[in-house]
């Protein structure tokens, strides 16, 4: 999960301060390059499942998962984001 720096409120909206993930989405990644290789696919989804089993163990559903909510870093390390209709 993506680490949270805090909250603040500007003009009446509510800012949310998030780890930056250099290398964005993997929904824009694949937009950018097509196909990825499977190792590197597997090394992917190895993090997602590890992540999942996280979720799991602390008894959360993300019920969205989808290149567009799969964050990476440029050392390659992923994290899941978007937790709007998690359970």
């Amino acid at each position: 999960m993506l680490k949270s720096y805090g909250a603040f409120e500007k003009e009446g909206k509510v800012n949310i301060a998030l780890e930056f993930m250099d290398a964005g989405s993997l929904a824009h990644i694949l937009k950018k390059v097509g196909q990825i290789s499977e190792p590197i696919i597997g090394l992917l989804t190895v993090q997602i499942l590890q992540g999942l089993a996280y979720l799991h163990k602390m008894h959360v559903v993300h019920r969205d998962i989808k290149p567009a909510n799969i964050l990476l870093n440029k050392n390659g390390v992923v994290k899941l984001a978007d937790f709007g209709v998690s359970g």
